[in-house]
């Protein structure tokens, strides 16, 4: 059997294989289209890029369900409702559709989204990173295994997505942006490749609690409180 030293290396290898790779992301999600038809589901990445053969710039969300902006308003605060629903589901839709997001801050007239893998530099911890060499394996209470040197625990490797090199976050982003219409995703300035970082299935992606919608939050906390098993729980869901 192979041990974690050995397992995270090979990730590693495969990580640099595929590591200046562009991928196009995918996030379903209802838009209309240049305002001028009728709201339906669309892949949004199709029609990011100047390169966009359909020539929209503007994919308006459903104004019944996210209100305009109030007219000849040029900064929106970050506390807006209607702003705050907007990137709730838009996160939860691109969590869905394996392109998660994360908010990035704003300039005043619009609001950046930007891929959650690798959108930042790793920060290593305070401490400092120690020159000593790592664990050779992960075993509870595997002292005998010669983990400890003069009574002191070795390092334990670990792993991250995030930038380790200046300049190569992942440059996948979501911006959006508003007028009298309403609010709409600006296809100019969104970018629809991901890079620097290996795709992720959807099936091995899990979505944080906080996007969880409140309906199946409340199914949750029920089903804890209840005490019922693993395998019912599991039935319960599917």
């Amino acid at each position: 059997m192979a041990s974690t030293a050995v397992l995270l290396e090979s990730l590693d290898l495969i990580r640099e294989q595929h590591f200046n790779n562009k991928w196009q992301g995918e996030i379903l999600f209802p838009v209309d289209p240049g305002g001028v038809s009728v709201v339906s589901c669309h892949d949004l990445c199709q029609t990011f890029g100047n390169d966009c053969k359909l020539g929209i710039t503007k994919l308006y969300v459903d104004d019944f369900k996210y209100y305009p902006p109030v007219a000849g308003l040029k900064q929106l605060p970050s506390s807006d409702p209607t702003w705050k629903k907007l990137a709730h589901d838009l996160q939860y839709a691109s969590h869905e559709s394996g392109s998660p997001l994360v908010l990035n801050g704003s300039n005043g007239v619009c609001r950046r989204m930007v891929c959650s893998f690798c959108y930042r530099m790793y920060k290593a911890p305070k401490n400092g990173k120690r020159s000593d060499s790592y664990r050779t394996e992960s075993l509870i209470n595997g002292d005998k295994q010669g983990r400890r040197d003069d009574g002191r625990a070795k390092s334990k490797k670990t792993n991250t997505r995030m930038a380790l090199v200046k300049g190569q976050c992942c440059p996948f982003k979501v911006v959006v942006k508003w007028d009298e219409n309403g609010f709409y995703i600006d296809t100019k300035c969104s970018v629809p490749f991901h890079k620097y970082h290996p795709r992720s299935s959807i099936e091995s992606m899990h979505i944080p609690t906080r996007l969880i919608p409140n309906e199946e939050r409340e199914n949750l906390i029920a089903l804890a409180e209840s005490c019922v098993g693993a395998g019912a729980g599991r039935n319960f869901f599917t």
